[in-house]
């Protein structure tokens, strides 16, 4: 599709390095970890038979893409399940931007997402500066905010944190990384004394699956955590994860997630018995070397602010540098009109009680 002064083009294996190259230059990494990233999430989702990644081409270079990712959500009373696109890798050239080619990227993504039969998008990482442009001119609608809660550890002070700031400047760009996992990775009996406890890079599928939702919102609309998404969700090749879980006399599990060579760790979901997902909290609290460990508390399932509280979690400040910390969940019709819908289903798609969140859905992580 052309507009305007540019080519609007559907993601496909041959425009993989241009898009790659134009998200490596808006948020950084190498061109390959950029291309298995895109093709993984786009290419390879399995809720969208058609990747609805769209590029603005110029001359046959990328100056823009806009994409939405497949997302699939249940109603846990009456079994029905949906498939939502989700928003996501707006990026835009700098020195492009301001000129109309998000808007055309836009209409290009909603049109293409109504034609392919999906009558609502998400958006389900759109910080606070975002979420009000998108509400303000776009037709987006908030629907909640996810609560973010942390534990920050103290950092060295004086003539270690001297001695640790030479350090790392005599190392600046090599390969030098620091790895929040090293002593998670020597396993939980030898640095805490939990036997029972099992820690792996791959997810155990069963146990996730299988997990009960019980003291939840069986009504509400809750992402699907089956087979398919679990093999998918967790081959993102910009993430590094390890999965706690306890055996099953006392089941439960806590995934962990962080980014290569930073110092944070986000606890991305957990689910079983409360007991031991309690315990399993804790020991990544203890275990993991991160300097900022975050979760979000107000997630499924019910017992989860509780339990986060327990284990040392406390509410993150939402101003200023850390607002992107706390995304919000959009929705809105594909339909470009006033009379469109905001029902799928039984469900009416703006109020807050109709979703039942999990953080794993979202692709801040």
């Amino acid at each position: 599709m052309t507009s305007g002064r540019y080519d609007i083009v559907a993601l496909n294996a041959d425009l993989l390095p241009e898009a790659a190259q134009l998200r490596r230059q808006v948020w950084g990494g190498s061109l390959e970890a950029n291309v298995a990233y895109l093709r993984w999430k786009y290419l390879e989702n399995p809720y969208l038979t058609e990747p609805l990644l769209f590029v603005a081409l110029s001359r046959g270079a990328a100056l823009g893409m806009r994409g939405f990712y497949g997302t699939s959500w249940v109603d846990l009373d009456s079994g029905e399940r949906f498939v939502l696109p989700a928003a996501s890798d707006l990026a835009i050239l700098e020195e492009h931007r301001d000129r109309g080619i998000f808007e055309a990227l836009n209409a290009v993504a909603l049109d293409a997402a109504r034609r392919a039969g999906y009558s609502h998008v998400i958006n389900l990482s759109a910080n606070a500066d975002n979420a009000l442009a998108s509400i303000v001119g776009l037709g987006w609608r908030a629907t909640t905010r996810f609560r973010p809660v942390s534990v920050t550890r103290k950092r060295a002070s004086g003539k270690l944190a001297s001695a640790l700031s030479r350090f790392r400047a005599r190392f600046a760009g090599t390969t030098l990384r620091h790895d929040v996992f090293r002593r998670l990775d020597r396993g939980l009996a030898a640095t805490t004394g939990h036997a029972a406890v099992s820690v792996d890079r791959t997810p155990p599928i069963e146990l996730i699956a299988a997990t009960d939702p019980q003291g939840d919102n069986v009504s509400a609309l809750t992402p699907t955590l089956d087979r398919a998404f679990l093999e998918w969700r967790y081959r993102n090749p910009l993430s590094d994860y390890r999965f706690l879980s306890c055996p099953a006399s006392d089941p439960g599990y806590v995934v962990l997630r962080s980014a290569p060579g930073t110092r944070r760790v986000f606890v991305l979901d957990w689910g079983g018995c409360p007991r031991a997902v309690e315990r399993l909290l804790t020991s990544s609290v203890e275990v993991t070397t991160a300097e900022h460990i975050e979760a979000w508390s107000n997630v499924r399932p019910a017992y989860s602010a509780a339990l986060l509280l327990q284990a040392g979690f406390v509410e993150t400040p939402s101003a200023g540098a850390r607002r992107h910390a706390s995304p919000s969940l959009l929705v809105r019709p594909t339909m470009e009109t006033d009379h469109a819908s905001w029902r799928l289903g039984r469900h009416d798609l703006r109020d807050p009680t109709t979703w039942s969140l999990r953080a794993v859905a979202s692709d801040a992580f």
